[in-house]
C-alpha cells in the first residue's frame, strides 16, 4: 500500500509504500502527470535490511532538491534510518537509529516523518527508545533538539514547521506540559 504521495518540484509526484519491493522492505516511486511509473528504490537491498525497511511516510523534498524520508524498522541497529535520495537516484542512509524499546538509547528509535526547513535541514521525532526530537543539518549531522521525559508521551505524529519558525507536534500517551 502506498503512504501518500508529495509533488516534486519537478511536476512528479513521489511516494513510499511499507511492504512490496525485492525484500518485502518497501520502496520509493515516482509517478509522472500522465501516469509514468518509475520505481527508484527498494528497502531491504542490503543484508539484514541495512539500507532500512518499512517507509511509513513519503519522503520530503529539501531546498537542495534532493528526497528525504525515514523508514520505521531496519538498518544497522534496528531502529529505522533517515535516508536522502538525489534526484538521479543515489541513495545514502544518514543516520541509524536504536532498534530496540527500552534499551535506554538517547538517540531515539523508529523515527515518525520528517520536515525540511528552507535552509536544508531536516527535522523528525522518534517514537520509541528515549522519543526525541532531532535534526540532521544540511551537512548531514545529526543532533538532538529534544529528549521526552518520562510523562510526556510519544510523539507519534511529527512535527509541523510554523511560519512563526516554532515547531509544533503532539504526544500519545503523556500527561505532562512543558
Amino acid at each position: 500500500f502506498a503512504n501518500g504521495i508529495i509533488q516534486g518540484s519537478d511536476g512528479n509526484f513521489y511516494g513510499t509504500t511499507a511492504v512490496s519491493g525485492n525484500g518485502n522492505g518497501g520502496t520509493i516511486f515516482r509517478i509522472s502527470p500522465t501516469g509514468q511509473f518509475k520505481l527508484l528504490y527498494t528497502f531491504c537491498s542490503l543484508a539484514k535490511c541495512a539500507d532500512g525497511s518499512t517507509p511509513y511516510f513519503p519522503p520530503v523534498q529539501s531546498s537542495d532538491g534532493n528526497f528525504y524520508g525515514t523508514t520505521y524498522e531496519g538498518g544497522v541497529a534496528g531502529g529505522g534510518v533517515v535516508y536522502e535520495l538525489t534526484p538521479s537516484g543515489t541513495y545514502t542512509v544518514l543516520h541509524n537509529f536504536c532498534g530496540q524499546s527500552g534499551t535506554n538509547c538517547k538517540t531515539g528509535g523508529n523515527p515518525s516523518t520528517v520536515i525540511a526547513d528552507n535552509k536544508g535541514n531536516i527535522f523528525g521525532t522518534t517514537v520509541y527508545s528515549d522519543d526525541v526530537v532531532f535534526e540532521i543539518t544540511s551537512t548531514h549531522q545529526y543532533r538532538i533538539l529534544y529528549q521526552f521525559a518520562s510523562g510526556e508521551g510519544s510523539p507519534f505524529t511529527g512535527l509541523t514547521l510554523a511560519s512563526d519558525g516554532n515547531f509544533y507536534g503532539m504526544s500519545q500517551d503523556g500527561g505532562g506540559r512543558r
